[in-house]
């Protein structure tokens, strides 16, 4: 189970990564090796897909704009303070708030 934004976006990355290299590698006589890439996919895949679900369907267009500010372009709390004129600790805040609206779901 996903605990934070930060770990969802990690996992994302992850994910993408592993089926990058999965891709890669499907030639290799290496099943074992394979095996382990795709159960690792599938345990990503169903961590992440409550939140994913949540960040489509329950968080509102600004929620989404901060949550990829922060996770997809990587921005600082300063930036995001200036761009949302919310203090630092307002912007921890919301984003518990928002994440503690996906929990519920």
């Amino acid at each position: 189970m996903v605990k934070s934004f930060k770990e969802y976006f990690n996992k994302l990355q992850e994910l993408k990564q592993l089926k990058e290299y999965h891709s890669c590698n499907s030639t290799l006589d290496e099943m074992l090796e394979q095996i382990i890439i795709e159960s690792r996919i599938r345990d990503i895949e169903s961590d992440i897909f409550y939140i994913k679900y949540g960040i489509e369907n329950y968080i509102n267009e600004e929620e989404r704009t901060y949550l990829y500010l922060k996770y997809e372009k990587k921005l600082s709390l300063k930036t995001l303070e200036s761009i949302f004129n919310k203090s630092v600790s307002t912007l921890y805040r919301y984003e518990n708030k928002m994440f503690k609206k996906l929990e519920i779901r």
